[in-house]
């Protein structure tokens, strides 16, 4: 069976966020798509159902006041 794959592209002003994805990834010697299926999963651990069914909304940063 193939893997699924989801390819990921950073814009110039999400730069930032690439970069640390790359330093935490070399840090923990973890690579970077485990990384970030880790930090998708804790991520939609914490929204509320509400959050993950809304449509077109755009994301909260975590920790925000959930939807």
């Amino acid at each position: 069976m193939k893997q699924r794959t989801i390819n990921t592209s950073f814009p110039k002003d999400e730069i930032d966020l690439y970069n640390e994805i790359k330093r935490v990834s070399c840090l923990t010697h973890m690579k970077p798509a485990m990384l970030i299926r880790q930090l998708s999963r804790e991520g939609l651990a914490r929204r509320s159902e509400k959050s993950k069914l809304a449509i077109g909304s755009k994301l909260q940063p975590v920790g925000a006041l959930p939807i």
